[in-house]
């Protein structure tokens, strides 16, 4: 069974779902994810160390290495995406 569209226009409607449809809920999860374990893993080491005072630090130290490490997860995805999926 062939398909109907032609295969750069079927490339160009992959990439435009992955990045209006996937990558948003993507960047969400895993935003979520690993600012839930950079938490945990800064609050316990810098918590147990400075005491209390730390928990501004440990918040933005949180969210800093969750923005870095969503936009690695998703540049990788797409880089899997556009090598298996879309064969470029």
């Amino acid at each position: 069974m062939t398909s109907s569209i032609p295969p750069d226009r079927e490339k160009t409607l992959l990439k435009a779902l992955f990045w209006c449809l996937a990558a948003p809920m993507m960047a969400l999860m895993f935003f979520r994810l690993f600012f839930v374990l950079f938490r945990f893993v800064y609050g316990t080491v810098l918590i147990l160390l400075l005491g209390q005072q730390a928990a501004q630090t440990v918040l933005i130290l949180s969210v800093a290495t969750a923005l870095i490490f969503t936009v690695g997860a998703i540049g990788y995805a797409y880089k899997q995406l556009k090598i298996h999926i879309i064969g470029q």
